[in-house]
């Protein structure tokens, strides 16, 4: 105890003398000691703060630019992912839409986005905010679609789960009116 003590004292009087702790934090490879020196820069108000996802940032871009485009940016997208993602919809499988379904592999999300375009026009999208923790990165939004085919337009709140290892997203969960895009595609 004594030992560990001596280490948090020279751990804290190295924070405070830092001109850049915010540094130290992010080079620190040790989730346990990130959490502590979080403690520490952030002052003892019982919340320690996780230090800062190094996904983020390039989410955040890349839902600005999907949202400015209207869902032009697929190869930025695509260079977030991992050669092994796992892309799933919360919409079944046997929905007959080509945004159903589960895709493995960054070909077969290529093939996804290219249903997207094929049979939805992106008439609206909101991002409403982005809850971050450790590697798993979660946006909450808002989605409006019309179906290409059908004509039909749905409006629905969409949540995103992301999950990055070493730098690109190796899962992708998306969920939304799943009955609202059934019935737009027709298949309701």
């Amino acid at each position: 105890v004594r030992a560990g003590m001596i280490a948090g004292i020279e751990i804290k009087r190295f924070v405070e003398t830092s001109l850049e702790p915010r540094r130290q934090l992010e080079m620190t490879p040790d989730p346990s000691l990130q959490l502590f020196l979080c403690e520490l820069i952030d002052g003892p108000d019982g919340e320690a703060k996780r230090p800062p996802n190094p996904d983020l940032a390039r989410l955040e871009r890349g839902y600005a630019e999907w949202c400015r485009t209207k869902g032009g940016n697929v190869d930025e997208v695509l260079d977030l992912m991992a050669d092994n993602i796992e892309l799933r919809s919360v919409l079944s499988p046997d929905v007959p839409t080509g945004v159903a379904g589960q895709r493995d592999g960054k070909a077969q999300a290529r093939e996804y986005f290219r249903n997207v375009k094929d049979d939805w026009e992106v008439l609206d999208c909101e991002v409403e905010r982005f809850i971050a923790d450790g590697k798993d990165i979660v946006m909450v939004g808002y989605w409006k679609w019309r179906n290409l085919q059908t004509g039909r337009m749905v409006e629905s709140p969409k949540v995103d789960i992301w999950h990055f290892e070493q730098g690109k997203a190796t899962s992708f969960l998306e969920m939304y009116d799943s009955l609202g895009v059934a019935r737009a595609a027709g298949a309701a």
